[in-house]
């Protein structure tokens, strides 16, 4: 009899033991189960029970591929090269095939002749074109293939011929079920969903398909996903009334049907809310992906001096820049009245101070109170340079640079080599604008950041009255070689060599860049130290004001 519970027993504890390891072992791969998009999930549970698996049967199906923007990458290695003219990039055209059907832009005819889908522009701009192809009705996928092509010239003399080369090439799946593709671009992939970064090109596209309501979310996602009406146009409801609309959360993988404070969700971190992402979603911006907006004014010319009618941020200096914030994933878009903001031309001014309040007074009347921390305010003036806290909570969100030629050739006199080259005057812009973009993006001098920036000691006439020349000469000197590695626009100094940088101009008027923190001693990370929502913040400092 005692051995029969001294079994008992040992069963029990054996039992015990093997329950409680598969309550661990339960546990721990619900613990690492891989989380899913929820869209996923319900889609999942939904295909079993699924009561009508039609595609399309509201209207006839086709398919839409909407190219939003084509940016040409390689501008600034050709503006470095010495030349009178502004560069151009090789004609370049768009190839798209769709279950077997091609599309050739090189042999499109229209109004302008053969041809004339041909690009020769570095930047398409936004709302490039539309690609239409019919399908098969409830056909359930197609095959994409996205090509870029560049017409390149091959030979010598009598003997050149234009020869097509390939750019760019992607491969995409798409599905008309649910509306969503993956293959080279994805759901949540790194460049962003519908934005691709190649090597040459950079590409905005979006892919949807004909819909009965017109809101992009197919006929079999509404009825077997959502459970909404494919009859009723989502893209203008809001049933959780969190600020966006059914049409959007679906695209982005939230739940339209739970509320959620899009006000404050911010899944990049780019100090851009969810909200504001959806109202710009016309201009490319992504939720997933980081974005800087800048509204950009200019002035008019003085009608005196002879240089420019007025002063722009121009195209060149624009991409040149672009591409820069692209290498490290963060699209700029600059509103020079593209987007119905920028572009405005503001009454000359001599030169603008910190101190002077005049641009508090262009921030205050020039730039629209709904785009204040949201968009960063620039304006390009005759002779002026400075990120100044114009708004009224002492924020770093307004700066401006000069944009006059006759600046740029007192600033550039010592350095032929650099000025009589006109394409660095398009250099040395964006270096500026990137420059005091820099410290609205949290780049400031020391004691907040680096004392490389905006080091005081490079310009002798900064220094203290009191100092002799050859005291400003050897603090400089020493300046110049103590940050010789902070290769950085945000630093006064330059490369030095043996007349200390006599050759060379400053780092902060010819580099186009940012450090990464790679080149040696005394050398900062300013791209891993960028906060894309400082402009939004007041600033834990003040600068005081101050006439001498």
């Amino acid at each position: 009899m005692d051995k029969i519970k001294l079994l008992n027993n040992k069963n029990i504890k054996i039992v015990a033991v093997l329950v409680a390891a598969t309550i661990v072992i339960s546990g721990l791969y619900v613990l690492f189960l891989p989380k899913h998009n929820y869209l996923e999930e319900k889609n999942k549970g939904k295909k079993e029970k699924t009561s009508d698996n039609r595609i399309s049967p509201l209207t006839d199906q086709a398919l839409f591929f909407e190219i939003k923007r084509i940016r040409r990458r390689g501008l600034e290695e050709e503006m470095r090269k010495f030349g009178r003219n502004l560069p151009k990039p090789n004609p370049y055209y768009v190839v798209l095939n769709i279950d077997g059907t091609e599309y050739d832009g090189s042999k499109i005819e229209s109004a302008q002749g053969s041809g004339s889908g041909t690009i020769a522009d570095w930047d398409t701009g936004y709302g490039y074109g539309k690609i239409i192809k019919d399908a098969e009705e409830e056909q359930e996928t197609s095959e994409i293939t996205f090509k870029i092509m560049e017409i390149q010239s091959k030979g010598i003399l009598f003997f050149k011929r234009n020869v097509p080369m390939e750019l760019e090439s992607l491969h995409l799946t798409y599905d008309y079920r649910t509306g969503r593709w993956e293959g080279d671009d994805y759901f949540n992939d790194s460049d962003g969903y519908g934005h691709y970064f190649g090597e040459n090109c950079e590409i905005w596209f979006d892919i949807h398909q004909t819909d009965y309501d017109e809101d992009e979310i197919p006929y079999w996602a509404e009825v077997n996903i959502l459970g909404t009406d494919p009859k009723v146009d989502d893209s203008k409801l809001d049933p959780d009334n969190d600020g966006v609309p059914t049409s959007w959360e679906w695209k982005w993988g939230y739940d339209p049907f739970s509320p959620e404070n899009h006000t404050q969700l911010d899944p990049d971190v780019d100090g851009l809310s969810n909200v504001v992402e959806y109202k710009l979603e016309k201009w490319l911006a992504n939720p997933f992906y980081k974005d800087i907006f800048i509204e950009v004014d200019g002035m008019k010319g003085s009608g005196k001096r002879k240089d420019l009618p007025y002063y722009m941020f121009p195209e060149e200096s624009q991409e040149m820049l672009m591409d820069k914030f692209a290498r490290h994933a963060i699209t700029v878009h600059i509103d020079d009245g593209c987007m119905g903001g920028g572009g405005e031309l503001l009454p000359f001014v001599e030169s603008i101070s910190q101190e002077s309040g005049m641009m508090q007074k262009f921030y205050k009347y020039h730039f629209a109170d709904d785009r204040k921390g949201i968009f960063h305010y620039a304006v390009i003036a005759y002779a002026s340079g400075f990120c100044h806290p114009q708004s009224y909570g002492n924020r770093y969100d307004t700066f401006t640079i000069s944009g006059s030629k006759e600046v740029f050739s007192r600033v550039f006199m010592p350095y032929p080599r650099y000025r009589f080259n006109p394409r660095t005057f398009y250099i040395w812009m964006a270096s500026l604008f990137m420059h005091e973009l820099g410290h609205s993006l949290g780049l400031m001098p020391a004691p907040w950041y680096c004392g490389g920036i905006d080091n005081i000691s490079m310009v002798p006439g900064r220094l203290p009255d009191n100092m002799s020349f050859i005291e400003k000469m050897k603090a400089r000197n020493h300046a110049i070689e103590y940050w010789a590695n902070y290769v950085s626009c945000m630093n006064y100094g330059n490369s030095g060599g043996p007349l200390k940088g006599i050759l060379k101009p400053s780092y902060a008027w010819m580099v186009l860049d940012y450090s990464d923190g790679t080149h040696g001693e005394h050398d900062y990370n300013d791209w891993a130290h960028i906060d894309l929502t400082y402009f939004q913040k007041s600033a834990p400092f003040v600068e005081d004001s101050f006439v001498s």
